[in-house]
């Protein structure tokens, strides 16, 4: 038996039918890293550093790290998209 995938157009026997495919451009990947980003960044300026509700002790230095890592992976996406649109010209 087989199955049409309409993802990227090719035909895959009914074993391979299982398998997820979730494919992933540069664009969306953009998108995903800045809107992480600006979570982590607006979660870190708001949040208290001691929740006294559930004793959860947040270090915001860590939090505000991986937020700005987040922001260069986004940045070194655009840059990328922006070098990909230049080589098409």
């Amino acid at each position: 038996m087989q199955i049409f995938n309409l993802s990227n157009y090719k035909i895959l026997d009914k074993e391979q039918s299982n398998l997820m495919i979730f494919p992933l451009d540069l664009g969306e990947l953009s998108i995903l890293y800045a809107v992480t980003a600006m979570i982590l960044l607006v979660t870190s300026e708001f949040l208290s550093s001691y929740n006294r509700k559930n004793n959860l002790l947040i270090n915001r230095k860590k939090l505000k790290r991986v937020a700005i890592i987040f922001s260069i992976l986004f940045i070194v996406t655009v840059a990328l998209r922006i070098y990909e649109i230049v080589l098409t010209l």
